[in-house]
């Protein structure tokens, strides 16, 4: 079974290419925007899906480019804000990205213009948040695919860490928040080990070193359902 791609992916591009299905003027301004840039939906999926391995700056930033001519993705920014933060990752060890983010603002206006702006502050000011609610994780996975390091993932695990309320005792918002945050994370670490190796061997090396049999536990059905996801 063929996984879902990653989660701000799916809502940012992928969920592009879904919501512009047939023909309507969504599909034709988002196939216009990628003619422009001289890509294709699936090279746009794989920068982003795989820029760890393969660092291009120049593709993207036209990925940005096309994202930034879709109104509905520029406009919301629950869907935008981790592909930025994405974004603010891969420039920030990288001048020439940063620049080239620099040379991008100067061409816009409007909206377009702010959102490479705030990209840009957050590459100089860069915040990597911690895994409190689904919508970080979100960013958290923005920075494992510009980076490749093992500190968002690390992160990610850390929400699965968690000593829950007797079965019986009433459950406080925040332990709400936990599990909602808990079984997304959950949900992620599978499918995106079984799409990154990587992300197996992260977890692979938690598992090794010292640590709580709860959060031991909790890796080893990771690992059982990536598995499954391959079947």
């Amino acid at each position: 079974m063929r996984m879902l791609r990653w989660v701000m992916l799916a809502c940012v591009a992928g969920g592009l290419f879904l919501s512009a299905a047939g023909n309507s003027p969504a599909q034709e301004t988002l196939e216009s925007a990628l003619a422009r840039e001289g890509l294709t939906s699936q090279e746009m999926a794989d920068v982003v899906t795989y820029y760890y391995r393969d660092f291009q700056p120049d593709k993207l930033v036209k990925v940005l480019n096309v994202i930034l001519a879709q109104d509905e993705a520029a406009n919301d920014p629950i869907h935008f804000q981790p592909f930025a933060h994405f974004i603010a990752t891969a420039a920030r060890d990288n001048p020439d990205l940063l620049k080239k983010l620099q040379d991008l603002e100067a061409r816009q206006s409007g909206v377009s213009k702010t959102l490479v702006a705030q990209i840009i502050a957050q590459t100089l000011d860069f915040q990597s948040p911690d895994p409190s609610s689904p919508f970080f994780l979100d960013y958290l996975w923005g920075e494992f695919l510009a980076s490749g390091s093992e500190a968002p993932v690390r992160k990610i695990i850390s929400a699965l860490d968690h000593q829950w309320p007797d079965k019986d005792a009433k459950l406080s918002d925040e332990d709400v928040a936990r599990a909602l945050t808990h079984s997304a994370a959950r949900w992620s670490l599978a499918s995106n080990a079984q799409q990154h190796p990587l992300v197996k061997e992260i977890i692979q090396k938690v598992l090794s070193e010292p640590g709580s049999e709860a959060l031991k536990g909790e890796l080893e059905a990771v690992l059982k359902d990536s598995a499954e996801i391959q079947e």
